[in-house]
């Protein structure tokens, strides 16, 4: 079987064929002249200002070979324009059926249209012949046969609006499809490896990766201005490439690293860890990056549901002070690093949230998710609001009535008080022990207590209920004998 390549180059590295490309290349950064040409296409036809945007009509003949594959332009029906690329391969291209030739001045076999300086300065080293026209581009056809897309191959075509790549193509290179725009893509059954950058900058909502996926490259899928919405894996988790970032001596992000989207995969796939979501994804910090929500699929294409028992539910408070209102604090709700959204994935229900004791919170799936959990949060009672004075500072009792032993005062008499929660009682703290105060309040000065003016303090105390605590206070007063 042979194998064909769409490089992003068009440059044959071989013996003398590097020195005349680089004096091409010279004369075209001085002459705005196009730096190579294959040997079947025509090179008036080539470069930035070779032809203007415009002149992709009917009168115009592009076509070229390029290692190991044919490319011409076509019409797109309707338009008279010719903006429809079409890659087919070629029957030993060059002699040597679609392999690219080795170049120091290339980084690697695989074509890449750019090369890393020592100075970490890009350079443009080799440009597809269609990049002078790549804004005029707008349907791209890759035909059955082509097993590489080069790296770059169709960078910058920003209104490329249709993609067909058949399920020969094995590697997606290296920014081959960087800032396109493009609004859909199909990524087939055969593809093995997508690049760092392939897809950057592109702006269609969903995106399947098939299981024969094996490795994708950094920011392949970043830069989508949050239009990417909806990832389906097929198969075993892909690995997270760093292979272009060596090569080019740049690092970058993960795969969906910026992205928030909802991604699926298969239910019962032991490749899909922690780790390899966390490979795709970066840190999976949402307040730094994008984060995926990552939801099991089952074989018949429904989602395996999450059962919410199984997700990281927690309060945001889980105490509270009684105070005659319901309390409802928030719940925070993840599903491995994925925020879970109120009212989307899941409801909440709170019983025997107003009163002291235990309060319990339902947290219900939704959508996304089944099932239920019970959470639990306290509400302690409350201090008690009793209020407690005397309504004079010196009571006066006659001598007559301590010395016939019917010296006393009343509760309500001497004491003020107001919103105790739970019954009073009273308790002498200090002064004569002829002056008694019983536990109701009464006060009584007993027989043999001489004329003089004596200091009292008394402590009531509210015995609280069941949602106020106990409480006390203590008030100071005198009692006159005359």
């Amino acid at each position: 079987m042979q194998h064909h390549e769409v490089k992003g180059t068009s440059c044959a590295f071989a013996g003398a064929a590097v020195l005349a490309f680089s004096l091409a290349l010279i004369a075209a950064f001085f002459f705005n002249l196009p730096a190579y040409a294959s040997e079947t296409s025509d090179s008036s036809n080539m470069g930035d200002g070779a032809l203007a945007p415009s002149a992709l009509t009917a009168q115009s003949s592009l076509s070229g070979e390029l290692y190991g594959a044919t490319w011409k332009y076509a019409s797109v029906p309707g338009s008279g324009m010719y903006s429809k690329l079409i890659i087919s391969p070629a029957e030993d291209a060059f002699g040597v059926s679609g392999v690219a030739p080795e170049s120091g001045w290339v980084s690697g076999s695989d074509g890449y249209g750019w090369a890393w300086a020592s100075s970490k300065s890009i350079t443009m080293a080799c440009l597809p012949p269609w990049y002078g026209h790549r804004n005029d581009i707008t349907d791209v056809e890759i035909e059955p046969g082509i097993t590489f897309i080069g790296s770059y191959a169709f960078d910058q075509c920003s209104n490329l609006r249709r993609v067909t790549i058949p399920s020969t193509v094995e590697t997606i290179g290296t920014g081959a499809f960087l800032g396109c725009e493009l609004p859909t893509i199909e990524i087939p059954e055969g593809v093995q490896r997508i690049g760092n950058w392939a897809f950057q900058g592109c702006e269609f909502k969903k995106v399947t990766i098939p299981a024969s996926v094996k490795s994708i490259g950094g920011d392949a899928f970043n830069l989508m201005d949050d239009k990417l919405k909806t990832i389906t894996f097929k198969g075993d988790a892909p690995a997270y490439s760093i292979e272009d970032d060596a090569i080019i001596g740049h690092d970058s992000n993960h795969p969906f690293e910026f992205q928030k989207a909802t991604a699926y995969y298969p239910y019962g796939n032991d490749t899909w860890t922690d780790e390899a979501k966390n490979a795709l994804t970066g840190s999976g910090e949402p307040s730094v990056h994008g984060i995926l929500k990552w939801v099991p699929m089952n074989e018949d294409g429904t989602k395996n549901r999450f059962d919410v028992r199984g997700c990281q539910l927690s309060l945001v408070k889980a105490s509270f002070a009684y105070n005659g209102k319901e309390h409802e604090p928030a719940v925070k709700a993840m599903e491995l690093n994925y925020p879970m959204k109120a009212g989307a994935d899941y409801t909440v229900r709170y019983e025997n949230n107003k009163r002291a004791g235990t309060a319990t919170v339902y947290v219900s799936g939704r959508g996304d998710f089944i099932g239920f959990k019970k959470l639990t949060f306290k509400i302690t009672k409350a201090a008690n609001p009793m209020k407690a004075s005397t309504d004079a500072t010196t009571f006066s009792v006659k001598q007559s009535k301590v010395n016939s032993g019917k010296a006393a005062l009343s509760q309500a008499k001497v004491f003020d008080i107001a919103k105790n929660k739970g019954a009073i009682t009273f308790k002498k703290t200090s002064g004569n022990k002829k002056i008694v105060v019983s536990k109701t309040g009464k006060i009584t000065v007993k027989k043999g207590l001489k004329r003089g003016t004596y200091k009292v303090k008394v402590k009531g105390r509210a015995a609280g209920n069941a949602n106020f605590k106990a409480g006390s206070k203590t008030v100071t007063f005198k009692i006159r004998v005359k």
